[in-house]
């Protein structure tokens, strides 16, 4: 959002920007369950799109809500990540955030911050989509009066595929 640049954080936060995938995916492995990790096998490119990346979630690109990240870096790691959607419409405005479990106090400035950056635009519902296990994320988020509407479930499927390892082509040489 163009207001977000005007309002003040209480922790340093700086805009997302695609340099910094990797930190992202170490926050993401900092709160995430070592066995979610292996089911989702999510790469850098695949975790960027799915939660930085932008990627899109309405079929019409020129009607997609205004998205901006930001990071709040401790030291060399991300301690924190926000995701703010505009909304739209009859949408309400989506927040995510990712914060380490060791730091909760991130996750209340951050939040902090996407409510100031919401109340400066047209009232309507905050929804913020968080997992059971991200503690931090769902503390500060109980702690600030969100209260859980629902849940869904995450479904993993393995496909598998037989690889043929003695197969050789036969290579035609020219002379």
């Amino acid at each position: 959002p163009q207001t977000a640049v005007a309002i003040h954080a209480e922790a340093q936060l700086r805009r997302w920007s695609q340099r910094d995938a990797w930190s992202l995916l170490r926050l993401y492995d900092a709160c995430t369950p070592r066995r979610v990790q292996v089911a989702e096998g999510l790469s850098v490119d695949e975790l960027t799109h799915t939660r930085a990346g932008g990627g899109r979630t309405w079929y019409v690109p020129m009607l997609e809500p205004a998205t901006a990240a930001f990071v709040h870096d401790e030291g060399p790691l991300m301690g924190g990540w926000l995701r703010l959607r505009q909304g739209r419409g009859s949408q309400p405005h989506q927040v995510t955030l990712l914060v380490h479990p060791d730091s909760q106090s991130v996750a209340r400035a951050l939040l902090k911050f996407a409510l100031r950056v919401f109340a400066a635009e047209a009232a309507r519902p905050i929804v913020c989509l968080a997992r059971d296990y991200e503690s931090a994320t769902v503390e500060t988020l109980r702690s600030a009066g969100f209260e859980r509407m629902g849940s869904h479930a995450l479904l993993v499927r393995h496909l598998m595929a037989r690889v043929a390892w003695n197969n050789e082509v036969p290579a035609a040489r020219m002379m």
